[in-house]
């Protein structure tokens, strides 16, 4: 019986260890459509031109969290008209405004209590090495290193951003 047990088990470890390839795969062709079959077809009704994800994301998250460009951030921010906090704060509005303050988003005191202004020189240095700059903070981003995508990520945030955030007490 023990036998019998420890194969069942393994039978079941077999196939959810195939259902993960199985989710990462569709999750990689959903992001990259390059990588699809149909790539370069045009997308026949609007839902098929938003990115997909598992289908177990949200429907409302914008389609800017999408940009290519916003790629590095888009696993803990939202970015767009009616964005929401995730993992991290959304970006809405976020060049000229004190780091750490916005409402309803629990920040780390490193990044609450610095006095930090998000300007573009600031903003850079903190997508370069956010450790570095404000030490202690809880975002875990090594950084980014190639200057040319920085100032297209801030190009892209200045615009982007302009966008009223979701009310409070939505979907968080």
């Amino acid at each position: 019986m023990g036998r019998l047990t420890t194969r069942a088990v393994m039978m079941a470890m077999a196939l959810a260890a195939a259902a993960a390839v199985a989710a990462a795969a569709a999750l990689v062709f959903s992001q990259n459509a390059s990588l699809r079959p149909d790539a370069g077809a045009a997308p026949r009704s609007a839902a098929e031109a938003r990115p997909q994800t598992s289908g177990l994301a949200p429907p409302d998250i914008p389609p800017e969290t999408f940009a290519p460009v916003f790629r590095p951030c888009a696993h803990c921010h939202e970015i767009g008209p009616g964005a929401h906090h995730k993992a991290g704060p959304h970006l809405n509005r976020l060049l000229g405004r004190l780091a750490g303050r916005i409402a309803g988003y629990p920040y780390s005191p490193a990044l609450r209590d610095n006095g930090l202004i998000w300007d573009e020189a600031v903003l850079t240095r903190f997508l370069q090495a956010p450790a570095a700059l404000v030490p202690g903070t809880r975002m875990i981003f090594s950084g980014l290193s190639d200057e040319d995508q920085i100032a297209a990520l801030i190009a892209f945030l200045k615009k982007a951003g302009e966008a009223e955030p979701a009310p409070r007490g939505g979907r968080s």
